[in-house]
């Protein structure tokens, strides 16, 4: 679903892994406990969305806007986050963003620090 419009949308426990959310304006959507694993979130708008407790493991969410959304207890497992502005981002920790991978694009709230992408 490209462009899809999902904001405010409910997704709790939702299983919709693998799904393709390119350009999505997902703002102050609720994704608690979503089962989004290697979904492609790319370019999205997911600002003030709700990733907690989310298995987004293997998703890519690069270039997307995630200002206020909040990622805790989310397993970014690697999760994609490559020129992401995850920089107003709640709920990150070292540990989550450690098994993501981004570069130097990437922008990340504090003094968290993401590995870089290897070439797939």
């Amino acid at each position: 679903m490209t462009g899809a419009v999902l904001a405010n949308g409910a997704f709790t426990d939702a299983q919709i892994d693998m799904a393709t959310l390119i350009d999505a304006d997902a703002r102050w959507t609720n994704f608690k406990d979503a089962e989004l694993s290697a979904a492609n979130l790319s370019r999205g708008d997911f600002r003030d969305a709700s990733f907690r407790d989310a298995d987004l493991r293997g998703a890519r969410l690069t270039r997307g806007r995630f200002e206020g959304a909040d990622f805790g207890g989310a397993d970014l497992d690697q999760t994609d986050i490559r020129g992401a502005d995850l920089s107003g981002a709640r709920g990150l920790t070292q540990a989550q963003v450690g098994r993501a991978c981004g570069d130097a694009s990437t922008l990340l709230p504090g003094r968290l620090i993401v590995p870089v992408c290897r070439a797939r």
